[in-house]
């Protein structure tokens, strides 16, 4: 998930993947062009962390293709989904449907 000034919508993201109970522990990767953004406070207090693997990298200036591309590499996961911090799965199954 690229992350760059979205403390305004990344804890309801967030909650929104959370009511995915389909799934058993997961992994988050966060993307942010800078390490000072605030929106890092906002899911680094998140309850998700507790329940999934939050990661964090910094990769500044290069754009949300490259970010997209970066966390794609980084990934341990077997499925992978590609989701903006404004981005809300539009109910409790959703992704269950997409797998």
């Amino acid at each position: 998930m690229p992350v760059r000034k979205c403390r305004a919508t990344v804890g309801k993201s967030l909650d929104a993947l959370l009511r995915q109970q389909t799934f058993g522990r997961c992994e988050i990767i966060f993307i942010g062009d800078r390490a000072e953004d605030d929106s890092f406070d906002v899911i680094r207090n998140h309850s998700l962390k507790d329940k999934w693997d939050f990661v964090e990298i910094f990769h500044p200036g290069r754009g949300l293709a490259q970010a997209y591309n970066l966390g794609w590499k980084q990934s341990r996961a077997r499925h992978i989904l590609f989701m903006h911090s404004d981005c809300y799965p539009a109910d409790n199954d959703a992704l269950k449907r997409m797998v």
